[in-house]
């Protein structure tokens, strides 16, 4: 039997009665045959009533993060499976607004809101939305999101009320910018911010083609109301206007991930902290700094009270709120130095431990805020 040429031997459980089996080879298979697994059982056939186990688990199958790119795109074995050296072992569709994580499925995106932040309606892709004037508003439809704009008749003025909480805004600097052009008349048009203080305006323009009108004021201390205007000098002008803009000084980099605190959501930008209107479809400051970015934001539960928690880097104290509302940010007096200051928070689940949170700066420590105890882990 060792000299056979047999490719498989079959025999009893105690080595009897030997049958040699010779399989017909192929040229275009590795070895000259194929090995693979034939199930001895038929496949399961679902009985009773339908539950989620008899649902084949390739229905529906989604691909992990891991596995796509920017939120679309699947990946796909287009070269050796095995060897992914090759440059075109492993690619990757990608396409706005379609998305591909389902299997062997591309589908339409989600539906999608233009996003805000302190003006509503800003890019005026909802028509005149959130924006009134003493004559006649139109809105501009020219084909594309991009090119939605409003246009004026009999107007002197266009203007948009701030529906967010103005204490926030008090004595805090924010620039006005929006971008108009002249379609007919001899007029001019130039930006406002206005509030009980008084008005603070921009250079005017009479350009036919569109011009940047900027206005840049610090919010009066006592400011009970804010308007954005656009003033024309003549009611018998028309003017289009398009792409309007609030900025309060310190940017607008979005530095951390939104998050989900209480009923409502939250994202930072430049040096503030900003809550979600799903009436306005717009994102207002329930914190504005005057003078430290906010690097990260981080819900956690401290005694069974939810915190939101917001770091302005290591020159600030970290501040935080139970409510997430205008006018209830808190900083910790104690202890003082480093151990009040983070970069960011991240949050830690420890095994048989409850969850706590986690603050870095050039260091990373884990902070009990009831007492305020630290102890730092060096990176």
């Amino acid at each position: 039997m060792a000299d056979t040429s047999a490719d498989i031997i079959l025999k009893t459980p105690a080595g009897l009665y030997p049958v040699e089996v010779t399989l017909v080879q192929s040229p275009d298979l590795p070895m000259g045959y194929e090995q693979r697994t034939i199930d001895l059982l038929p496949p399961r056939q679902p009985t009773g009533a339908i539950s989620y186990q008899q649902v084949d688990p390739e229905i529906g199958l989604s691909w992990p993060q891991t596995s796509w790119h920017r939120g679309f795109g699947v990946g796909v074995v287009v070269g050796d499976p095995v060897d992914f050296s090759e440059p075109t072992a492993f690619t990757y569709g990608y396409s706005e607004r379609v998305l591909a994580m389902f299997r062997n499925e591309l589908i339409l995106g989600y539906a999608e809101d233009q996003v805000d932040i302190i003006l509503q309606n800003g890019r005026f892709e909802a028509g005149t939305t959130g924006w009134t004037t003493d004559g006649v508003l139109t809105a501009i439809t020219a084909g594309g999101r991009t090119d939605d704009a409003i246009s004026t008749a009999g107007s002197t003025y266009v203007q948009h009320a701030y529906t967010g909480t103005v204490s926030v805004l008090q004595s805090r600097e924010v620039t006005f910018g929006v971008y108009v052009s002249r379609l007919s008349g001899t007029g001019t048009a130039k930006a406002r911010i206005t509030d009980d203080g008084g008005d603070d305006d921009s250079a005017t323009s009479s350009a036919a083609t569109y011009s940047l009108l900027e206005v840049t004021a610090t919010i009066d201390a006592a400011a009970t109301a804010v308007t954005f205007k656009i003033i024309l000098s003549e009611s018998t002008d028309v003017w289009r206007i398009d792409d309007a803009f609030v900025i309060p000084t310190g940017g607008v980099a979005f530095s951390s991930p939104p998050v989900h605190f209480l009923t409502d959501y939250y994202m930072t930008s430049g040096r503030g902290i900003y809550k979600w209107s799903e009436a306005d479809d717009v994102f207002t400051p329930v914190y504005l700094d005057a003078a430290y970015a906010v690097n990260s934001l981080e819900v956690f539960s401290v005694g069974g009270t939810p915190y939101l928690m917001a770091g302005r880097g290591t020159s600030a104290n970290y501040i935080y709120s139970t409510s997430g509302s205008a006018g209830s940010w808190t900083s910790p007096t104690t202890p003082t130095g480093d151990p009040s200051k983070a970069d960011w928070f991240a949050r830690v689940q420890e095994r048989q431990r409850p969850l706590r949170y986690r603050q870095g700066a050039r260091r990373q420590r884990s902070v009990d805020n009831r007492s305020h105890r630290h102890c730092e882990l060096v990176r």
